[in-house]
């Protein structure tokens, strides 16, 4: 019997081994696929980077800084990572629960009373995409903006009440529906509770203790030395470089490098680095995503995070951020302690779906990651 419990010990510390063994990339295969593929979707930059345990990064950057362009992009270049800020708003509105200054259970009645409609929605349904508040980056009237006055800056609470004259996607809590009205009253709600910018907060909390120093939040215009570091942005064959900020807000206008990108994603994901465990449970906490392609079928939706379910690699938690011109990804694979980041500056005919889990992207790296 005693032979029969040490068998099975061996068998499980090797099994144990075997899942947390040295992982082996293929550096000249990614390298080779990267260049093929920024060729077939003709895109001008193609930033790359991977964490595997115990080993540094490997990172790979194709390209140049503009189209047709001859300045290569370096590790200091900056790239719009959409979405993705609604990592941090998440993180931020978690902070202040564990700092007993706000309650994901609250309604926001309390911050907003000029909407009663939205009375009854909860921070947690903001958060989680669960609200049923409309989405104002899907009217006609922000399309036309962006399109006709892309230097036009805009305060939050004007896109906010471009929404409130839209009729809600249905009552709150019974369904799931993206919105980016929902981050853009969060980003409020965190400057009403803290009496700061969201710059400032975004820069104490996260940007200078994680050194992140190459990520940039604003309100406005970007001043020139951020806009010459940024990787122009092309909507086919339009530079849409200097949109202004406000468009996006806290729903998605942070720029960033790939090696703070890197460093936000395994720092998000460490317990204790940014949020408590606790805070991290809660923020793992998802929701069934309807299908809509091009995300993955099977997508869940937590406190400004996907989850998905990879063959061979498990549960995964990811987000693909996009905006006009931009898109990156991160992406941790708990099993495995990999981190992979990628961005990239151009979408062609509304392909914005280049970096989603389960496109050719994505699948061809994780092919050539083998543990």
């Amino acid at each position: 019997m005693k032979m029969e419990n040490m068998l099975k010990m061996i068998s499980f510390l090797c099994l144990l081994l075997l899942s947390f063994s040295a992982h082996a990339v293929s550096p000249e295969n990614i390298s080779l696929f990267i260049e093929q593929w920024q060729k077939e979707n003709q895109i001008p930059a193609v930033a790359l980077a991977i964490k595997v345990p115990g080993k540094n990064p490997i990172r790979y950057l194709k390209g140049t800084t503009t189209l047709n362009g001859t300045t290569k992009i370096t590790d200091r270049s900056l790239f719009g990572v959409g979405s993705i800020t609604k990592t941090f708003v998440a993180a931020t509105i978690l902070q202040l629960q564990e700092a007993h200054k706000i309650n994901l259970e609250d309604s926001i009645s309390k911050y907003f009373p000029e909407y009663p409609r939205w009375g009854e929605v909860t921070i947690r349904q903001l958060l989680n995409m669960t609200s049923g508040i409309p989405n104002f980056t899907r009217t006609e009237i922000f399309k036309k903006l962006i399109e006709n006055e892309p230097n036009m800056y805009h305060p939050l609470s004007f896109f906010v009440d471009l929404a409130y004259e839209q009729k809600d996607e249905f009552t709150p809590g019974k369904n799931w529906y993206y919105s980016n009205t929902n981050y853009y009253l969060l980003g409020m709600i965190i400057e009403k509770i803290t009496k700061q910018s969201l710059p400032y907060e975004f820069q104490q909390r996260f940007f200078k203790p994680l050194h992140l120093n190459n990520t940039y939040y604003s309100i406005d215009t970007y001043p020139t030395h951020i806009y010459k570091q940024q990787v122009h942005a092309y909507l086919n064959n339009k530079d849409v470089t200097k949109e202004n900020p406000s468009y996006y807000g806290p729903a998605g206008c942070i720029l960033m490098n790939t090696k703070d990108l890197l460093t936000w994603t395994q720092a998000l994901f460490m317990p204790g680095k940014v949020l408590s465990s606790y805070s991290l449970d809660e923020l793992m906490k998802t929701q069934a995503v309807p299908l809509s392609p091009p995300k993955p079928d099977g997508s869940r939706y937590g406190l400004g995070i996907y989850s998905l379910d990879i063959p061979n690699y498990g549960l995964v938690w990811w987000y693909t951020g996009v905006i006009n011109g931009y898109s990156s990804i991160l992406m941790w694979i708990p099993s495995r302690q990999i981190i992979i980041v990628a961005q990239v500056d151009r979408w062609r005919d509304n392909n914005f779906g280049l970096l989603m889990p389960g496109q050719k992207f994505i699948n061809t790296i994780l092919e050539n990651i083998r543990g």
